[in-house]
């Protein structure tokens, strides 16, 4: 699926080894963001949720919600990770694709609307809209590999 991706570890660290490392990188939810802490969320005992940290810096847009599950089978730690995108980011994609295709729908039924240079060219509309979401999947699974990254550094992999 489309923003979606999903990844399954093994670890040698108990599961108490990686909640105390995510604790490092991770503040609770609607604190200050620091630059010490990479994420926020919420870590139990049994999985974990992080979002990324929220600021203003171009690089740390469309970075993906992770939702982990931790399992202990014999010797080994099973770290199961879901990387998606943050549903206020879905809502606001599926918006703006509504609102791209609306148009588009009024370019191709009343074409005598407007002067406007491209009006009658509807294809180019949906070239550009094709085009701008696949920039923005690609840019998203840029995000998920540093994001991956950046977990496997913490998990030893």
């Amino acid at each position: 699926m489309v923003f979606t991706k999903e990844k399954s570890y093994k670890t040698k660290l108990e599961i108490q080894e990686i909640i105390d490392s995510l604790n490092l990188i991770t503040e609770k939810y609607y604190t200050n963001s620091s630059e010490k802490f990479k994420f926020e969320g919420k870590i139990k005992n049994d999985g974990f949720v992080l979002l990324p940290t929220f600021d203003y810096n171009s690089n740390s847009q469309l970075r993906p919600e992770v939702i982990g599950k931790l399992k202990k089978v014999d010797e080994i730690t099973e770290v199961d990770l879901k990387f998606q995108l943050p549903d206020t980011l879905k809502i606001l994609l599926v918006f703006a694709l509504t609102l791209n295709l609306g148009i588009l729908f009024l370019m191709i039924l009343f074409p005598e609307l407007t002067t406007f240079p491209l009006w009658d060219k509807w294809w180019s509309y949906l070239i550009f809209i094709i085009i701008t979401f696949f920039l923005f999947n690609s840019v998203f699974t840029l995000k998920v590999n540093k994001t991956e990254t950046i977990l496997k550094q913490l998990l030893d992999i």
